[in-house]
């Protein structure tokens, strides 16, 4: 090969590569400006989530009620939710009020394991909250929190848990044996910190409903105070 053709060879391949460079430094630059979108997106996005905080409801800022709803799965879930989001945002103190005539047992005693677990999972503080009045599962859920609080026209209610069963005679006595296994370990929560034991207790709600004033609640245990 000639000089001469050496040398354009050597031109070509020189601009071939200045061009190459080029394209890979439009593409650097594309990427670069496409982080610099994320970034800008991301930033705005902490700015809005910060402004919803900021604005939230009084749920979001750490109060959770039931407020004459009963005690669901969907009703659960919601609170389920936000404990949830308030483990997110570090809260350190949360309130659930209850105004419930009661509901699912099953569906209640997941949410009073839920809440058992955001007390123990770190140094948070639950104050549960009977307004009105707190029946059946409510007044159960009632006992999950630290601080347990009952308006002083607000009442409990007690009772054995209800199947609705039908059916076949061993059927019924299945679901009766059940229910009556269920219905100790109710008492046994409520007995946790009353000053009666979980038989006397379940003496009290044994084919009855048991209601109770604020006052009473206070003095038998199932509440810490009035207020």
């Amino acid at each position: 090969m000639s000089d001469g053709n050496a040398e354009k060879t050597a031109e070509k391949t020189v601009k071939q590569r200045l061009k190459e460079l080029e394209v890979k430094e439009k593409e650097l630059d594309i990427k670069r400006a496409e982080l610099d979108v994320a970034t800008l997106e991301l930033n705005l996005s902490q700015e809005l989530w910060d402004d919803h905080i900021s604005k939230a409801s009084p749920r979001r800022q750490g109060v959770a009620t039931f407020d004459g709803a009963k005690i669901g799965w969907d009703s659960c879930r919601s609170v389920s939710d936000f404990l949830l989001e308030q483990e997110f945002l570090g809260s350190d103190h949360i309130v659930i009020e209850f105004s419930s005539p009661g509901g699912d047992v099953f569906a209640g005693l997941k949410l009073f394991d839920e809440i058992t677990r955001f007390r123990n999972n770190g140094d948070r503080q639950v104050t549960t909250v009977c307004r009105g009045y707190s029946a059946s599962m409510a007044a159960v859920l009632l006992q999950a929190g630290d601080d347990r609080v009952i308006g002083s026209e607000s009442l409990l209610m007690l009772h054995e848990i209800s199947t609705g069963a039908i059916g076949k005679a061993f059927e019924l006595r299945d679901e009766a044996e059940f229910a009556d296994r269920v219905t100790r370990r109710i008492c046994d929560i409520f007995a946790r910190r009353s000053r009666l034991n979980s038989d006397e207790i379940f003496a009290k709600i044994d084919r009855r409903d048991w209601w109770i004033t604020a006052e009473e609640a206070v003095d038998l245990g199932f509440a810490d105070r009035v207020g």
